[in-house]
């Protein structure tokens, strides 16, 4: 089902419903004053004043006053207790019409039948002048006109050439005219016998412009000041005043103030009625989200607090939203595309320095080995530049929130406590990139994963079919700069796991991890020495989801896929894994060793488990096929004390030069630079694993007779030097000291 309040831009009209749509709490004001203007008695009219600033809800105090005469109307016994309502809004007219017209248009329409003896009065004129050009009758002209009188030709012809004069000069020709004067006393003497109150509303008079503005409190004054007849004007104050030239500061009554005879303050809308207003504009991109509640309250105190003063602020920020949702829905935190629109509408030095700083804050490009003194000024340049703002401070906190990387770099730093990447990344905030390339793009990166991706493949409910498809989409795939995509979804799965509250842990998961295994393994390593390559990130997830299971379950899930045709390589590469926790193979004893995953009886049975098929395995031929084989080798070794593993090294290595490729995986390590990568030997290798005379030798045979690139020509090379220089060590630790 589509979500409407989703669909729906919000606009700034008034509200016309006291009774469903009073959000700002203006509904007792307006049910009060429809009262007074029920009872009030104006025997030479009234004018009362609404005055508030622009966008705080004059035109919807109106309406809802007219709509609570108009249930008193209908609920009255006589139409002597009846209050007609005259909505007359000049802006509407302003600038292309006579506004004296345009107003006794409306004003007889509504006091009398449509055959009033006004309107045959100005008929009978009419008739007399012909079309005459006369300027008092060519504005009487004017007044028929717009009063829907029937003219000829001539005179309608006549009125369209007039030239525009102010308002003014109609009302003083109205005033100078003795026919229309007499027209005027007509009407107030009707108005007199009508025995019937009016409400004539006029909205916006801030909208015109200042010699309008006169006018109409002109108007309202002189020929507009008639019996019975309540005028209610809505405006803002400094309008007036800069209309009339009056000065704050002068103690002499005003010439507004001899115009209004009572004025009402409207209240200002709290800030709590405007954040509920948010809050209901929002609710749909929220949903069930909930957010961190420190770090939502200073977003919002020090935030949206400010940036909403009255509810057009609640429409632009909403409206904001309501456009890039659609486009970016579960690609990034709804929070902080909440604040980043906040930003972008309300402070804008802070979301263009955003928008400008993508290197900075993310440490690529020249910022990449930057540490904190040299990027620091980058920040203090942009503090500086807002300095002058009483606001500074809340700016701030704001993007120290969104980018808890710039709150050890700003001076009020402490105000918000930092936050771990795997959390920001999970949830995609703004400081991740993949949430920041999305925002500023409208559209998901296309070197990013999807979070709804991310979603299923954590929920528990994909198959293991569904899982094994989508890690395929990503399986060979690369980044716009080359690197491993597969590596970048394995990397969103671990700040999922990450997670304060991670997801929960999943057979289906982990079978197809296993299962994929090998395809990740034998994916390229990325070029960027900053980067987990895809084997590391794989053992890395998987560590971290099983001690996410627990020491109970863990060993449950390693039998079921140790079991299954899922890759001997990796299995072997998590055995060795939980091995090293156990002491039971060496390992880097000044490492931080995590406590193991199983217990040693459970590690044997997944032991014997992983040697029956690396025996079946060796002896069909597929054991080849692996993407590496130094742990597999290390397995098997561990059980198996004769020399049959070394043995089944050695004599492929020699028969096959990218079987010796796969074995440079587990001695070789390298370094990268413009001309590419050179390898060297990273330890002593293991011999009772490896030859270093069939090392050597089959590293100079496969130099000397293999098609090869330049690439695996630098490996074999490196193997040949490095099995070398082991060779000569070896002799000389073996020779009879002399001395």
């Amino acid at each position: 089902m589509i979500n409407k309040a989703r669909q729906t831009f919000g606009d700034d009209r008034a509200k016309k419903n006291p009774w469903e749509e009073d959000r700002l709490g203006v509904a007792p004001i307006a049910k009060r004053l429809a009262h007074v203007i029920q009872t009030l008695d104006a025997p030479y009219g009234y004018v009362i004043g609404i005055n508030g600033v622009w966008g705080h809800g004059k035109s919807t105090l109106l309406n809802f006053t007219c709509a609570f005469l108009d249930k008193h109307n209908e609920e009255a016994r006589s139409d002597d207790e009846k209050v007609s309502v005259i909505e007359f809004r000049p802006w509407m007219v302003s600038g292309h019409q006579d506004l004296v017209s345009a107003f006794f248009k409306i004003l007889t329409e509504s006091v009398g039948p449509r055959e009033n003896w006004l309107k045959r009065f100005l008929r009978k004129r009419l008739k007399q002048v012909g079309g005459s050009s006369d300027a008092v009758m060519d504005a009487m002209a004017k007044v028929a006109v717009a009063a829907d009188i029937g003219v000829t030709k001539g005179a309608a012809t006549a009125v369209v050439n007039i030239v525009k004069r102010p308002l003014k000069a109609k009302i003083d020709e109205f005033l100078q005219d003795e026919s229309l004067q007499s027209a005027h006393e007509g009407l107030v003497e009707q108005l007199q016998k009508a025995g019937r109150k009016f409400l004539v509303t006029i909205d916006d008079i801030d909208r015109l412009s200042e010699d309008e503005v006169k006018s109409i409190m002109q108007l309202v004054k002189t020929v507009g000041q008639l019996p019975n007849v309540v005028y209610l004007l809505s405006y803002d104050r400094t309008k007036i005043s800069e209309a009339f030239d009056e000065q704050e500061d002068n103690s002499s009554p005003r010439y507004s103030e001899k115009i209004i005879q009572h004025e009402i303050e409207l209240p200002k809308p709290s800030k709590r009625s405007l954040l509920l207003i948010l809050d209901g504009e929002i609710s749909f991109m929220m949903g069930t989200a909930q957010p961190d509640e420190s770090r939502w309250f200073t977003l919002t105190s020090r935030g949206i607090r400010r940036w909403i003063d009255k509810p057009r602020d609640v429409l632009r920020l909403a409206n904001a939203v309501k456009f890039a949702w659609p486009a970016l829905e579960g690609e990034i935190d709804p929070v902080d595309l909440l604040i980043m629109e906040g930003l972008r509408l309300f402070d804008t030095d802070a979301f263009n320095w955003i928008r400008d700083n993508r290197d900075f804050l993310f440490r690529d490009g020249n910022y990449r080995f930057q540490d904190t003194s040299a990027r620091k000024p980058v920040v203090e340049r942009f503090t500086n530049s807002i300095g002058s703002r009483e606001d500074k401070d809340q700016i701030l906190d704001v993007m120290s929130v969104l980018f808890p990387s710039l709150a050890e770099l700003i001076a009020n730093k402490g105000f918000y406590h930092s936050e771990a990447y795997h959390s920001i990344a999970s949830r995609r905030g703004i400081a991740s990139e993949a949430g920041y390339d999305a925002y500023f793009a409208l559209t998901p990166s296309s070197d990013a994963i999807p979070k709804r991706v991310v979603d299923e493949v954590v929920s528990g409910v994909a198959s293991d079919a569904q899982l094994i498809s989508i890690i395929n989409s990503y399986v060979g795939k690369r980044s716009t700069s080359g690197a491993p995509m597969i590596s970048e979804f394995l990397g969103e799965l671990r700040h999922r796991y990450d997670a304060v509250q991670p997801p929960a842990v999943s057979q289906p998961l982990v079978s197809a991890l296993f299962a994929k295994a090998d395809a990740i393994l034998a994916e390229p390593i990325s070029n960027d020495l900053f980067s987990l390559s895809p084997s590391s990130g794989l053992l890395f997830l998987v560590d971290k989801i099983l001690r996410l299971a627990g020491t109970t379950e863990a060993p449950e899930l390693l039998k079921s896929v140790f079991g299954d045709t899922t890759s001997l390589a990796f299995s072997a590469d998590v055995f060795v894994d939980i091995g090293r926790d156990l002491f039971i193979f060496p390992g880097d004893e000044s490492a931080k060793r995590e406590p193991p995953l199983v217990d040693k009886d459970s590690f044997e049975e997944l032991g014997a488990i992983l040697l029956q098929r690396i025996i079946q395995a060796a002896s069909d031929g597929s054991l080849e096929s692996a993407p590496h084989f130094w742990n597999l080798i290390r397995t098997w070794t561990h059980y198996d004390k004769s020399d049959k593993p070394k043995l089944w090294m050695s004599q492929r290595m020699m028969d096959n030069p990218l079987f010796m490729l796969k074995t440079a995986q587990g001695l070789l390590g390298y370094s990268a630079s413009p001309k590419g990568k050179s390898y060297h030997f990273t330890e002593r290798p293991d011999t009772t694993l490896y030859d270093f005379d069939v090392i050597h030798d089959a590293a100079q045979r496969h130099l000397q007779t293999a098609k090869l690139n330049d690439d695996a020509r630098r490996q074999l090379e490196a193997l040949r030097e490095g099995a070398d220089r082991m060779r000569c060590e070896k002799f000389n630790s073996d020779m009879p000291s002399t001395g």
